[in-house]
Parts: C-alpha cells; sequence; structure tokens
C-alpha cells in the first residue's frame, strides 16, 4: 500500500531519528511532492537533515523556500537563521532574523521570540567582536590611521563610543583640522571640540563651511594656538580683525585668504612684517588702493623666508585709471637680494595693471 502524505513525512522523521539522514532527505522529497503537503513542516524537516549532513547550501536553500512560500509563518526565519549559526556566519544570521521581525506584523503572535533571538544573538556578537584598534600596539594603529584623511576620522569617531574615545585621546591625528570635505556647516562647538583634542598644539587649519553668526568664535578660539604653522581661510572675514586676533601667531609659515575675504594691497606689508616666518602667502581678492601702489617704507627691506608669492583681485569698475603695479625691492641689485628663496611669483589682475616694477624681470 503506497504511504500517505503524512506517511511519507513520517517515515522520513523516523529515519531522522535513527540517523539514516541520507534516506530521511528521500522520504521527504517523496513527501513534497504529494498533493496538499504541508510543504513548511516538510522543508524545515529536511533543513535540518541537511545540517547533519553539512550540506549547508542546500539546508539554506530549502529554509529560504520557506520564507518565499509563508513569509509570514516564523518557522523560515528561525530556520535560516540557524542554519547560517551552524554554518559559522552569524552577522548574515543576524539579518535573517531582522528581515523576519522587519516582515512580521507586531501582532504577531511568535514576533516575541524572534526578537528575543535576535537580541541574544546581538549581544554574543558584540562580546565577542574584537576592536582592531584595541588590539594593535598604538604605533602600529597610528601608522594606519595616517591613511585616513580628517574628514574619515571625523566619520569613524561616529561608528562607536569606544572608537570615539579612542581617536578622541590621540592629540597628534588632531594636528591638522580641515573643513574642506565637511558635508554640511561646522559648528563653534565641533570646531572647539576638535582644537581641544590637539591640546592647544595644532599647526594645520583649513577653515571652511562655518556658519556667519559663528566665525567670529571659531576664529578666535583658534587664535589662541601659538604652533599654528599653516592657516587657509575660505570664510568671509574682515581682514582688520585677522590682524588684531592671529599678530600672536608667529609661527605661521603659509597663510591663504580665499576670495571671501578681501584684503587691502597696502595691508599685505603688515603681513610680512607681522608674520616674520611667513614662506607661502596667497590673496585672492586683493583690494586696490588709489595709486594701486605699496608703501615703500612699510615694507620690509627683506624677505628672506618667502618662496612663493600670490596676489589676485577682480575690479567691477574697470573704468577706473589703470596704474601700475608695484612691490617694492623685487627688482633689485642688492646683494644678497630681498627675496633670495623666492621661487613662486603669481599676479593676476584683473582687468590688468601694468607690471612697470616687473619688467625686464628675473628670479635670483
Amino acid at each position: 500500500m503506497p504511504l500517505t502524505v503524512s506517511g511519507h513525512h513520517q517515515r522520513g522523521q523516523k529515519l531522522y531519528q535513527k540517523g539514516d539522514f541520507k534516506a530521511a532527505i528521500e522520504a521527504f522529497g517523496e513527501a513534497l511532492k504529494q498533493k496538499d503537503a504541508d510543504a513548511i513542516g516538510i522543508l524545515d524537516n529536511r533543513a535540518a537533515t541537511y545540517c547533519k549532513l553539512e550540506q549547508w547550501d542546500s539546508a539554506r536553500r530549502d529554509a529560504k523556500n520557506m520564507i518565499k512560500t509563508a513569509n509570514q509563518d516564523e518557522r523560515g526565519y528561525l530556520r535560516c537563521a540557524k542554519v547560517l549559526l551552524l554554518d559559522g556566519k552569524p552577522e548574515k544570521a543576524l539579518e535573517i532574523y531582522a528581515y523576519g521581525l522587519k516582515t512580521l506584523g507586531n501582532k504577531h503572535p511568535r514576533r516575541e521570540m524572534l526578537e528575543q533571538l535576535h537580541k541574544k544573538l546581538q549581544d554574543r556578537m558584540l562580546l565577542n567582536r574584537k576592536d582592531p584598534f584595541t588590539l594593535l600596539p598604538l604605533e602600529m594603529a597610528m601608522l594606519v590611521i595616517e591613511h585616513f584623511s580628517f574628514k574619515q576620522i571625523v566619520g569613524i569617531m561616529r561608528v562607536c563610543k569606544g572608537w570615539q574615545r579612542f581617536f578622541g585621546s590621540l592629540s597628534p591625528i588632531w594636528m591638522n583640522l580641515d573643513f574642506s570635505g565637511a558635508r554640511g556647516t561646522v559648528s563653534f562647538n565641533a570646531v572647539r571640540s576638535y582644537i581641544r583634542r590637539s591640546r592647544g598644539l595644532l599647526t594645520h587649519a583649513t577653515i571652511k563651511s562655518l556658519p556667519v553668526p559663528q566665525i567670529q568664535r571659531s576664529l578666535e578660539f583658534l587664535s589662541r594656538c601659538p604652533h599654528l604653522q599653516h592657516l587657509e581661510l575660505w570664510v568671509p572675514y574682515e581682514h582688520k580683525e585677522f590682524f588684531e586676533k592671529f599678530k600672536r601667531c608667529k609661527k605661521i609659515k603659509t597663510l591663504l585668504f580665499s576670495p571671501d575675504l578681501q584684503i587691502p594691497l597696502d595691508s599685505v606689508s603688515r603681513i610680512f612684517n607681522e608674520l616674520p616666518k611667513l614662506e607661502k602667502l596667497t590673496i585672492w581678492s586683493c583690494g586696490r588702493p588709489a595709486l594701486a601702489a605699496v608703501p615703500i617704507g612699510s615694507w620690509p627691506s627683506s624677505l628672506p623666508n618667502l618662496k612663493s608669492f600670490t596676489l589676485a583681485a577682480h575690479q567691477a569698475a574697470p573704468d577706473i585709471r589703470v596704474v601700475p603695479l608695484r612691490i617694492p625691492h623685487l627688482i633689485s641689485s642688492k646683494r644678497p637680494h630681498p627675496y633670495p628663496n623666492l621661487e613662486v611669483l603669481r599676479l593676476d589682475w584683473d582687468p590688468p595693471s601694468i607690471f612697470s616694477s616687473l619688467l625686464p624681470f628675473e628670479l635670483p
């Protein structure tokens, strides 16, 4: 007499109990071919049998078919997660639990069990997780961190509190503040926090994306860093305020003013006088005074450290009389030359001025 649907299923279960797993799989297969078969129950049993044979792909395929056949039956998610755990893939199992919780309704009678298993696995994984930055010697961790940009470091700190504490305690990585990669505005609280992490020892700062109401406070805090060597300002600001705040930063070697910050030409000499170690000065918006000339008396007689000098300006009223642009001591027969190390000179004037003091001109 041929076996009924339940007969094939029961035979498979008895063979499983006896340890005859291959025969059990054949019996479950026959049961699935029968009309009105309990597909979910049979697939569940066959997936468990495949696990005994460590045939993980087949077991996972049956479990996924359970989910596909009845996505509101919790058994599919439970079986699939268990297969993945036995196969040594707890991260994937956690994803299955999460998917099941997302799919099952809040009033599902077996949802609570799925939630408990999900939390239990999540807690276990947190306990077993190894933090590479705590396992590596600090010297090796620093070699890895050196490959991160400032934007990436800020993003990494949002991963967990442990990384926030670890990265926040490493003052060397906060020596270079670069806000040029910020996706949005950078608050004063963030600026203050970053500077404090450097313990006031930061050497490089690229200031950008600050909200206008907070520019004053942020630059005030930045100006208290006595070791500042490189400063780029890409924010609108009053040049007189800059001189008052940063005149104490005598170690600045590189200084860049964006087009948002206009520096009068007759104030350039003040920059050179107050920042004697300056090696590179870039001004992308230089205001032209009445005679377009720098007062020679206030200009330093020698700038031995200067290597790069860029002046750029755009005048909205070209009908004003264009007069020569003169930079003191640029053409000089003195030895040593007033600019002995000058390598780059860029003058970008619109409308063009007559560079009478530059032609003919040869760098020493």
